[in-house]
C-alpha cells in the first residue's frame, strides 16, 4: 500500500531579466563623478597656473609718483601692465626671481587717475595702449588691476618709466594677460563638468524610464499567465520479498504486520515461515440431552451409515424431527352428469407427474 504523492505547489516562473540592467545606473553615476571631479581638477590646475604666472611678473616700486626699471621681454606679443596696491618687490631691481631680497609694498586700492608710462630702448619706443580686460586679481601676496597694455614686436631689454602725481608708494607689474593664461583652464573645466553632468543625468533618466516600462509590462504579463501544472512525482512502492511477512500502512501512516499465513507456497530457497501458534480447541457445549438407545431395526432395514446426519445425529446433538408423509387428498364426488371425472379434479400428489391427455377421437 502506498500513499498518494503530496500536492507539490507550482513553481513560480523565473522573473524575466529587465533590460537595460542596473549597471547603466553605475555608468551614469560614473559619468557624473568623472565630469565633476575632472572639472574641479582642471579648475585647481588653472588657479595654480594663474598664481605662478602672477608670481613671475616683472615688477618694481614707485615712490612719491616716480619709478623706473629695466624690463626684458623674452618673446614678442601683447603684455599687460598692472597697478598693484599690495605686492612684494626685489630691493635690488637688478635681481629677479625667488633669489632676491623682497620688500612689501602697500598703497591705495584704486590706481591713480592719471598714470604716465613709457617703454623704450635705443632703437624704438613702444606704444602704450589702454587696458582691454580690466581684470583684477588678489592671489597670495599680490593684489592688482590692469591699467594699460603694450605690444612688443622685437624681444629684448627696454627701459620703463612711470610717473604720477600721487604720493606714497605702489608697485607696477608687467606680464602676459592673466585672462589668456587662465581662460583655457576655465573653459576645459566647465566643458568637462558640463559634459559629465549631461551624459550622466541622461543615462540615469533613460535607464530609469526604460526599466520602469519593462517592469510594468512584465508585471502585466505575469498576472495574465496561467500557473504551471505541478510536476508528476512517482512514489516507489516497497515490495516485500517472497516469504516475508507483508507490511501494511494504516490511514494514520502507521505500519503493522499481519499474522503469518502457513500452508502457502514457498519459493525454493526461501527461509521457512515461522510456525503459527496452535489454536485452542473450543470448549464443548454442556450435554443437556442424551439420545435414547436405538431400537432394534428390522432385519430388512439397511445399517445406518456412521456420520450421516440424515440417518443418525452425532452424539450430543438433538435428532431432526421426522417429516410427516403427505397423502393425496380424497377426490370429491361428482355433482352431476356433466361433472368432470373425479380423477381429473383430483390434484396430483406432490412429486407425481400429471396424467397424460386423452387421445383424440
Amino acid at each position: 500500500m502506498s500513499l498518494p504523492p503530496p500536492n507539490v505547489p507550482a513553481e513560480a516562473p523565473a522573473p524575466a531579466r529587465i533590460k537595460p540592467g542596473k549597471r547603466w545606473y553605475w555608468l551614469g553615476g560614473l559619468l557624473l563623478a568623472v565630469g565633476l571631479i575632472g572639472g574641479l581638477v582642471l579648475g585647481v590646475v588653472g588657479a595654480l597656473t594663474l598664481k605662478n604666472s602672477i608670481d613671475d611678473f616683472g615688477r618694481f616700486k614707485v615712490v612719491d609718483g616716480s619709478g623706473a626699471a629695466t624690463v626684458t621681454f623674452d618673446e614678442p606679443g601683447t603684455y599687460s601692465i598692472f597697478y598693484e596696491s599690495k605686492s612684494k618687490v626685489c630691493e635690488d631691481l637688478g635681481q629677479s626671481g625667488s633669489g632676491c631680497t623682497t620688500e612689501t609694498v602697500r598703497g591705495a586700492s584704486d590706481p591713480p587717475a592719471k598714470l604716465n608710462i613709457s617703454i623704450s630702448n635705443d632703437s624704438q619706443s613702444l606704444e602704450i595702449g589702454k587696458a582691454e580686460n580690466s581684470l583684477d586679481y588678489t592671489i597670495g601676496d599680490f593684489s592688482g588691476t590692469e591699467v594699460a597694455t603694450v605690444k612688443v614686436e622685437e624681444p629684448g631689454s627696454y627701459s620703463m618709466v612711470v610717473e604720477t602725481r600721487r604720493d606714497g608708494e605702489f608697485a607696477i607689474a608687467i606680464g602676459k594677460d592673466v585672462t589668456s593664461t587662465i581662460l583655457p583652464w576655465i573653459i576645459g573645466a566647465l566643458a568637462l563638468a558640463g559634459l559629465g553632468l549631461v551624459l550622466g543625468l541622461l543615462t540615469i533618466i533613460i535607464t530609469a524610464v526604460k526599466r520602469g516600462r519593462r517592469k510594468r509590462a512584465a508585471t502585466i504579463a505575469a498576472s495574465t499567465q496561467y500557473p504551471a501544472a505541478p510536476p508528476l512525482v512517482a512514489t516507489p512502492v516497497p515490495v516485500a520479498p517472497v516469504g516475508a511477512p507483508a507490511v501494511a500502512v494504516a490511514a494514520d501512516h502507521t505500519s503493522f504486520a499481519p499474522p503469518p499465513v502457513t500452508g502457502g507456497w514457498e519459493a525454493p530457497g526461501s527461509p521457512p515461515a515461522p510456525a503459527a501458534a496452535p489454536l485452542a480447541a473450543p470448549a464443548s457445549p454442556p450435554e443437556t440431552w442424551a439420545a435414547p438407545p436405538p431400537a432394534s431395526a428390522p432385519a430388512s432395514a439397511p445399517a445406518p451409515v456412521p456420520g450421516d446426519p440424515l440417518v443418525s445425529p452425532p452424539p450430543g446433538l438433538l435428532a431432526p424431527p421426522t417429516e410427516p408423509s403427505l397423502a393425496p387428498p380424497t377426490p370429491a364426488p361428482a355433482a352431476g352428469p356433466d361433472a368432470a371425472p373425479a380423477e381429473e379434479l383430483a390434484s396430483p400428489a406432490a412429486g407425481a407427474l400429471p396424467p397424460p391427455p386423452p387421445p383424440n377421437a
